[in-house]
Formats: C-alpha cells, sequence, structure tokens
C-alpha cells in the first residue's frame, strides 16, 4: 500500500558534477580578469611580444585555476587542478604549430586553388 506521501513525491536525481550559475560567473570573471592582467604584468617584467603575454596568461590563468579549486573544494585538490590545467597547456602546445601550419598552407596555397578543379572532369 502506498501513502499520499508516496504519490506525490518524485524523486529527482542530483547532479553534484555539474556547474552552476554562480561556478560559470566565477570562471568568466576570472577569464577576464587574466586578459586583462596580463598586458599589465607584461609591462612590468622583462618578457615582451606575443610569446611573453601567452606565458605570463598561462602561469596566471593555471595559479588562479587551482586558488578556485582550492576554494571551492579544499586542499586535497591541488594535484586534480594542477593536472587539469597542465592538459589544457600541452593541448594549446600541441595545437600551434597545428594550427600554423595549417594557417600557412591555406595562406600560400589558396592562389593555386581554382573552381574548375573541383566542377570539370580530367
Amino acid at each position: 500500500m502506498s501513502t499520499t506521501l508516496e504519490q506525490n513525491f518524485t524523486a529527482v536525481p542530483k547532479k553534484p558534477w555539474g556547474i552552476g550559475r554562480n561556478q560559470i560567473l566565477t570562471n568568466l570573471a576570472v577569464f577576464i580578469g587574466c586578459i586583462v592582467a596580463t598586458p599589465i604584468l607584461l609591462n612590468l617584467t622583462p618578457l615582451s611580444g606575443k610569446l611573453g603575454g601567452a606565458a605570463i596568461f598561462l602561469i596566471l590563468a593555471t595559479a588562479t585555476n587551482i586558488l578556485i579549486s582550492v576554494n571551492r573544494q579544499g586542499l586535497r585538490m591541488i594535484s586534480d587542478a594542477l593536472s587539469t590545467s597542465l592538459i589544457y597547456i600541452a593541448t594549446v602546445l600541441v595545437l600551434l604549430p597545428l594550427g600554423s601550419i595549417l594557417f600557412t598552407v591555406i595562406q600560400k596555397g589558396s592562389a593555386a586553388i581554382r573552381w574548375n578543379t573541383f566542377t570539370q572532369d580530367m
């Protein structure tokens, strides 16, 4: 037999792994803060150019990611946040040369592409 309480209650699973609105806004604010702070720190350090800016941004983003993770989940999450940041950095470092090669091939080879190559038989 079921009671009225059981009939009116519907179990809704919670998603503890889902990211909430506050976390999204915090991540966005930190990302924008890193973008704004990068040129300021670039002028204060002996680094210069795009590579120096990228290095400062990556270090700043990694440090803030670790601080946010520690604030949200405690000190035990330092290694998780550090490894996640290093994976992101490694992904970017792998994709940069690939993007550079693709950009160069398209830039230098775009003049050689003609539509009749695709529309006419040989």
